[in-house]
């Protein structure tokens, strides 16, 4: 893409469709229920199962760092330097998380 060809590599990554802090669950990652919005078991609101970030998520237990190091060793090995990144945060309703799990997740992607 664009970003790309400029140095700019975009790297995806997905909150988990059911967040635990301090050992508590919450089985939803949004709280609202909006007949056009997909619901597929096991993922974010929202997000198809077959979305190459999702898979990759899926395959990294929804660990950000994880998802991250995954998307970048990929770009990496395709010839990408991997110095400068938009990361983008995608999954469920932002606002649906607890607090805890979205400071967690973002420390840990920086």
């Amino acid at each position: 893409g664009v970003r790309s060809q400029s140095g700019v590599l975009v790297i995806t990554v997905l909150t988990s469709p059911t967040p635990t802090v301090d050992g508590k669950v919450q089985p939803f990652s949004c709280q609202w229920d909006c007949y056009y919005c997909p619901n597929q078991p096991g993922q974010p609101r929202s997000y198809l199962r077959d979305e190459p970030a999702v898979l990759r998520a899926n395959e990294n237990g929804f660990d950000p760092v994880l998802q991250f190091t995954d998307r970048a060793a990929t770009l990496a090995a395709n010839g990408h330097p991997v110095d400068k990144v938009e990361l983008l945060v995608l999954g469920g309703t932002w606002e649906s998380y607890p607090r805890k799990y979205q400071e967690s997740f973002i420390r840990d992607l920086f």
